[in-house]
């Protein structure tokens, strides 16, 4: 479901990406999969505390 995503911004190694309302930062770790560099930023520290974990 991301990857149409990941792929459409042309996300791949060495990149870098921003996911905006990152939620448990599902995005974020495709495209860490994918060698990019990924930084993910949500107003919710209820999001953001599973995605920091597995980081």
């Amino acid at each position: 479901m991301v990857d149409p995503l990941l792929d459409a911004a042309r996300v791949e190694a060495g990149s870098r990406a921003l996911d905006l309302a990152c939620g448990p930062g599902q995005a974020a770790a495709q495209a860490l999969i994918r060698g990019a560099r990924p930084v993910g930023v949500d107003l919710s520290p209820a999001m953001v505390a599973p995605a920091s974990q597995a980081s």
